[in-house]
């Protein structure tokens, strides 16, 4: 089985986020595991026992969604500024499907949809019971609401986050990138819908000459699959 991996610049901006909300780290800094220069891709423990850290007191999802939101496209690496060079946002979405890679093996994209609206599906390596799953997932949720506003600016994210379990403290926390947001529920799904005709908007980021350069920049940065 390959070992899950996570990219660096994701725990480096947990620890500056957990910094920032006065969370005692000593513990995890001083770990035997923590690597003494954080770049590239780190093994997912690393990230784990950050995000141990960062949780405290507070419900594991939601310290994921908190922190989702301060990750917008700069902290997403060569992905990042490749769809933000994208033509459309189902242009971006499909650039991450392929090469989420680049930045984790932790989790995996699925993007399907018709017509009328567009699902992305989180599928997560990691299982129910370890630490992290829950986290992972809403912070990526609440990357995407983050994301929507720096693609287009003022623009607020209007898409339902179905999540497996119960979302009653998710749904009432007060963040203005969540005010489009509907929650709901399903069993074992954790998942993005949109309007296909808001994936299908042009993007004011759109540079086609420089997402060909990310995407090879992108393809070179794939792991070699074992």
């Amino acid at each position: 089985m390959t070992s899950l991996y996570v990219s660096a610049d994701y725990v480096s901006t947990l620890l500056e986020h957990a910094e920032k909300k006065g969370l005692a780290l000593d513990n995890v800094l001083t770990a035997d595991t923590m690597p003494t220069v954080l770049t590239g891709l780190v093994p997912w423990p690393v990230m784990a026992a950050v995000i141990h850290a960062c949780i405290g007191q507070q419900d594991e999802a939601l310290a994921g969604l908190e922190f989702g939101l301060t990750l917008g496209i700069t902290h997403h690496g060569l992905l990042g500024y490749a769809a933000r060079s994208a033509h459309t946002p189902l242009e971006a979405l499909l650039l991450d499907e392929k090469y989420l890679a680049t930045r984790t093996n932790a989790m995996r994209f699925r993007v399907m949809g018709d017509k009328d609206n567009i699902t992305l599906h989180l599928e997560s390596a990691l299982t129910p019971e370890m630490i992290g799953w829950r986290f992972l997932h809403l912070a990526t949720l609440g990357s995407m609401a983050r994301m929507c506003k720096d693609l287009f600016h003022r623009q607020i994210l209007t898409a339902t986050f179905t999540l497996p379990f119960a979302v009653d403290t998710l749904a009432s926390y007060n963040d203005e990138l969540l005010a489009g947001i509907h929650w709901r529920t399903e069993p074992k799904v954790f998942s993005m819908t949109v309007a296909a005709s808001m994936l299908s908007a042009i993007l004011p980021t759109g540079d086609a000459t420089l997402k060909q350069l990310l995407i090879g920049q992108c393809e070179a940065a794939m792991p070699a699959a074992n």
